[in-house]
């Protein structure tokens, strides 16, 4: 639990920035999906723009605070990896709808 703990205290002291456009084209999207009842991509759409804010475009932050951490990286990798297998499966899966 100590190291639960830890971690949330690592991460929580941190700020990742995420563009305005960026969130403005991700609520469009994300609307879009919903009113036309999509619901399989608007989830699929979620994991693309998490991934991609978390994993992607705040690299540069993510390195600053793994760097000091030999397990920091190996969770970041391994993080990101399980996110891209998620969204690749669900492209995959046949809805039954």
């Amino acid at each position: 639990m100590d190291t639960l703990n830890y971690v949330f205290e690592l991460i929580s002291g941190k700020e990742f920035s995420v563009p305005l456009w960026e969130m403005i084209v991700y609520v469009i999207f994300i609307s879009l999906c919903l009113l036309f009842a999509k619901h399989r991509l608007g989830l699929l759409t979620s994991y693309c723009f998490v991934f991609y804010w978390g994993f992607i475009s705040n690299l540069g932050s993510f390195f600053n605070i793994t760097s000091k951490y030999q397990w920091g990286m190996q969770l970041y990798v391994l993080s990101g990896f399980l996110m891209f297998i998620v969204v690749i499966i669900g492209f995959f899966v046949q809805s039954n709808e």
